[in-house]
């Protein structure tokens, strides 16, 4: 397929595949020399929709399938944070837009972009199936580390799906067990589970009081992952022992919440 030139240009067709290109002088067929060329479809990139608000420091991991070239490596800059060549990304520590781009190796012409925007103290909203919404404000002046975790994990999808295991009358009601997905809410392995990596404790002067949100943990304060609860009353006596980084602020959806109620999705939400 394709054309050759009289002097030696060879015009491809416009069907990708694999085509052979053979060359001889006439008065010397023995000198046959062939060539393989791939002629590929025209490439483009695109960006997967991906979560589009973040919060300083948190992360946001972007794919950007390639057609056209078996080639579908690309290369990631962004205009602030830092990106990683697996198209993880780490906001600023500071807010503001966040311009992404993915540029195709096989074709460093074709880009494509996103934009996210990195805010102070987003909202998350836990969607539960069959109560009213349940929103917390994080404060990301006093706990930035601690609430960059959440934003991730809601971004990643990680409690969709997870169940509410722990609730005590006047203490606090819990979640964040992913095994909770899947086990029996009476399973004795509910309340161990989580992202597969802990975080260091992020002291501060928050306080446990009524309807603040903080990290749950296991023994020793660098063990937090993604258990958190929210405090039903004053409970002074977990004050620097548990890392409090939030504000329930729909309290009635707080007090009708009850053992096994399933979160059907976790949003990041910018205030107003």
């Amino acid at each position: 397929g394709g054309t050759v030139a009289a002097d030696g240009t060879y015009t491809p067709p416009a069907t990708a595949g694999t085509y052979h290109v053979r060359v001889e002088l006439p008065s010397n067929p023995a000198s046959r020399t062939e060539a393989s060329i791939t002629v590929t479809g025209a490439v483009s990139i695109s960006i997967n929709e991906a979560p589009r608000l973040t919060s300083p420091g948190s992360r946001v991991t972007f794919v950007a399938p390639v057609t056209g070239n078996p080639d579908s490596r690309v290369v990631w800059s962004a205009s602030a944070g830092t990106i990683d060549e697996n198209g993880k990304l780490t906001a600023p520590d500071t807010a503001g837009d966040v311009t992404v781009t993915a540029t195709s190796v096989a074709s460093p012409s074709k880009k494509a972009t996103t934009v996210v925007k990195v805010i102070e103290n987003p909202a998350i909203r836990f969607k539960f199936e069959g109560k009213s919404d349940l929103i917390v404000v994080l404060d990301t002046a006093k706990a930035p580390d601690t609430s960059a975790n959440l934003v991730a994990l809601v971004n990643e999808k990680f409690y969709d799906g997870i169940r509410v295991h722990r609730l005590e009358a006047d203490f606090v009601v819990q979640w964040g067990d992913p095994l909770t997905k899947t086990l029996p809410i009476d399973d004795p392995s509910i309340g161990s589970g989580g992202p597969g990596y802990t975080i260091p404790f992020e002291t501060n002067d928050l306080k446990n009081v009524a309807y603040s949100l903080a990290m749950a943990r296991k023994t020793g304060k660098d063990t937090a992952g993604s258990q958190i609860y929210i405090n039903l009353k004053d409970n002074e006596t977990l004050d620097g022992e548990y890392v409090v980084f939030g504000t329930a602020i729909t309290r009635t959806a707080v007090n009708n919440l009850s053992i096994g109620d399933r979160i059907t999705t976790a949003t990041v939400e910018e205030r107003d």
